[in-house]
């Protein structure tokens, strides 16, 4: 194998040219969500805060002091439900604003995305 080996000086390389991207493109260029109607007249998580909590029902205060009761699949701005973790004392949303599903979880009191 040596002895048929060809030295790094004499392998010819071609010098290539890149064209430099100026933005990633697998990240999204949508930053904000797309205003809807018909959004606006659900649930705004963002401005809401979790006040109750059982295994089936999440009790939802909004920016304006009604309460919201929700179970899993119920829609909010954006989204659904997704499940209730009565242990940990959270709830995850799956919210879909700019095109790319996001999970959100809210704890009571809290709000921590993932």
């Amino acid at each position: 194998f040596e002895e048929t080996a060809t030295e790094i000086g004499d392998i010819p390389f071609r010098k290539l040219k890149y064209k430099n991207v100026r933005y990633d493109p697998f990240y999204s260029r949508i930053h904000a969500p797309v205003l809807d109607e018909e959004e606006q007249e659900f649930l705004d998580i963002y401005s809401s805060g979790m006040i109750g909590l059982t295994p089936n029902k999440v009790f939802i205060k909004d920016r304006i002091g009604r309460i919201h009761i929700l179970e899993i699949g119920d829609k909010v701005a954006y989204g659904t439900l997704e499940s209730i973790n009565w242990k940990e004392q959270y709830a995850t949303f799956q919210l879909n604003e700019i095109g790319v599903i996001k999970d959100m979880k809210i704890y009571l009191n809290e709000l921590k995305e993932e």
